[in-house]
């Protein structure tokens, strides 16, 4: 629930990524895997109040949970162990099980946990909707959220929460008092947009204050640093008067954020704050809202757009005065500030994702979506199996091994570009909300295509199927072009993956739009049609097909094409999760062969940054079938 009284406390809408302990239940060494409780009801003091992560069903959002999450050590996340594979949510907590890696590191903690030198866990969590409960004869306020999403699981050397993890996570109640958890970083409260997602350090102390100790130099020093900046932030309220005041006092800036929240509730209360002076206060949830999150970013791209992106809380305060549209204000004010631009709030990525599956023809064939939070993935991959004989009584088994590489994936970054006339910034109605990123969309799509199906990569720009197909399985077509000889090339492609022990979980083919022209019409000896029926349905050979004017159609000697066969099950696209846009009422742009000016068309030019990656887990799952001249 929001009520007033959330709103007068000015509680934030948004956090950095939060983290909590848990104990490590049970440890599997020859599987390398370890199960704990994530999670549980457990109060945990913060500056803002007592929280209370609510564990019903629909409170938590498995969404990355249902992909995998990392399991890190120590919550950094250039340190991962392994990954978060399943999870059950029983008793009012998250219990999940986890898979080591084989990294030197991951060996080295998973030796730890085994010993019993390791056995504290911690979960980082992102949280969003929250009910709120005014603490009353000296208790604390209460923060229940209602809605929030693990992150993250890590292996820990500082526990926080005794309720939860190895050893404990079953025979502690719910509601045992536990220590107060401080940050070490600063915590701000949000104004106009929340910090982005970042993991903040904890630690579990038995202390009831935040005074500093008067002869610890180094905390006063770092207090000192810290009340700073809360007056960077809060002037107005937290003045360098008052800074001073604190600092002589020894009054720590968990305090001073307590006093800047008293000050706010203080001032809220002496007037009406209307939606429309302060939409960041209010917080949208998915089931008070049912309109389309792909209309709510185009709403909030318009009203960006509208402000000249000079910044997130004036485009808020543009859609809620302008559009009278308080979910766009709030999925704005959600949003991350960029320096000329704003990345999108997390809730809202999904929908533009599932968006883009279908208009971009490799997403379209299902291939597996890993997130990138970091920008760079390394997985380790078989290249050779393991083999296998029988042996004799008393003999000895011969010696064999299983051949690995290594597949990496690193943030690649595209750009589209849209021209939006101004009128329809400034006067669109809503229905235009979904168009702008429907053209955007598109763009993003064919750019897609062209770098996963051909490019032959770079530092900057992903590598295509093409090239991350195995020598061996790019096969020339036969030059004489009749039923018997396109039918045998086809079965080369299909053969090729079998020869290879290809799962054949998701294969499909890519061709070009002539490719598909000839096949629908090609008929054998009787006239009967060959393939058209089986088209219809969209399958080819007896998979799912696509066509896509990016399988160029003048390759070779100038009429040459290509057809792609591919179990892509195999093909990993990496996700940084995230999508920025910029705008700009004074930049160019190129149609066709002509340079046009934004300015002097009374235009706006949006760009939208995606940042991804392409690549394979075994080359020999991806064919291709070259010099292909069918229907030229």
């Amino acid at each position: 629930m929001h009520n007033r009284r959330v709103s007068e406390k000015k509680i934030p809408e948004s956090l950095p990524l939060q983290v909590r302990a848990a104990k490590v239940d049970s440890f599997d060494y020859d599987k390398r895997s370890v199960t704990f409780a994530l999670s549980s009801e457990n109060p945990v003091e913060r500056w803002y109040g007592d929280e209370i992560l609510d564990h019903d069903k629909g409170s938590i959002d498995t969404s990355r949970l249902d992909r995998g999450v990392a399991l890190l050590f120590n919550h950094d996340p250039n340190q991962q162990l392994g990954r978060i594979e399943s999870y059950e949510i029983k008793d009012r907590k998250l219990y999940v099980t986890a898979r080591f890696g084989n990294s030197p590191l991951a060996q080295e903690k998973l030796n730890d946990v085994r010993d019993g030198i390791l056995v504290d866990a911690s979960v980082g969590y992102v949280p969003s909707d929250y009910e709120f409960t005014e603490g009353r004869g000296g208790k604390s306020d209460t923060i229940r959220w209602t809605r929030w999403m693990p992150a993250e699981g890590s292996l820990t050397t500082i526990p926080a929460d005794p309720s939860v993890g190895v050893g404990r996570s079953a025979d502690v109640p719910v509601g045992t008092p536990i220590f107060p958890v401080r940050s070490v970083g600063v915590l701000k409260v949000q104004k106009s947009t929340p910090a982005p997602a970042e993991i903040t350090e904890v630690r579990s102390m038995p202390e009831t204050t935040t005074a500093i100790p008067d002869n610890a130099a180094e905390l006063a020093l770092r207090n000192l640093e810290e009340l700073d900046a809360v007056h960077s932030d809060y002037p107005e309220i937290f003045t360098a008067a008052k800074r001073s005041e604190f600092a002589k006092a020894k009054r720590g800036a968990d305090e001073a954020r307590k006093f800047v929240l008293a000050e706010m509730a203080k001032r809220s209360s002496d007037a009406a704050v209307s939606a429309s002076a302060s939409p960041s206060v209010q917080v949208v949830t998915d089931a008070a809202d049912k309109r389309s999150k792909v209309e709510v970013l185009g709403g909030c791209i318009r009203a960006f757009a509208a402000v000249k992106g000079r910044s997130v809380k004036e485009a808020a305060e543009f859609a809620q005065r302008n559009f009278k549209d308080s979910v766009v204000a709030r999925a704005l004010s959600a949003s991350t500030a960029q320096d000329g631009g704003f990345t999108i709030a997390e809730d809202v990525l999904p929908g533009v994702l599932e968006l883009l599956r279908p208009a971009a023809v490799v997403r379209s064939l299902n291939p597996t979506v890993v997130p990138m939070p970091n920008g760079n993935l390394t997985q380790n991959r078989l290249t050779a199996g393991t083999g296998f004989q029988y042996i004799g009584e008393n003999k000895p088994a011969p010696v064999t091994s299983a051949k690995a590489g290594q597949m990496k994936l690193s943030a690649k970054k595209g750009a589209a570009l849209l021209p939006i006339s101004n009128d329809l910034i400034r006067y669109g109605g809503s229905q235009y909300n979904t168009a702008v990123v429907n053209d955007l969309v598109r763009a993003v799509a064919q750019g897609e295509d062209i770098a996963f199906i051909r490019n032959t990569g770079s530092s900057y720009s992903p590598r295509g199927l093409r090239w991350l197909a195995n020598a061996a399985n790019v096969i020339p077509a036969n030059g004489t072009v009749n039923l018997a000889n396109v039918t045998n090339d086809l079965g080369k492609l299909w053969l090729a993956l079998r020869k290879a022990d290809i799962a054949f979980t998701r294969p499909g083919f890519i061709i070009s739009p002539r490719s598909e022209y000839y096949l629908m019409n090609v008929r054998d000896g009787n006239g009967n049609l060959m393939f058209r029926d089986e088209m219809l349905a969209g399958k080819l050979y007896r998979y799912p097909y696509r066509v896509t004017t990016q399988i160029p159609e003048n390759l070779g000697s100038g009429s040459d094409s290509e057809v792609y066969f591919a179990d892509f099950a195999e093909v990993v696209i990496g996700e940084t999760m995230a999508m920025t846009f910029e705008t700009s009422t004074e930049a160019s742009y190129t149609d066709g062969s002509n340079t046009v000016s934004a300015f002097q068309n009374d235009q706006t030019l949006v760009r939208v940054l995606v940042e991804h990656d392409l690549n394979v887990n075994y080359d020999k799952a991806v064919a291709v079938l070259t010099g292909v001249t069918w229907g030229s």
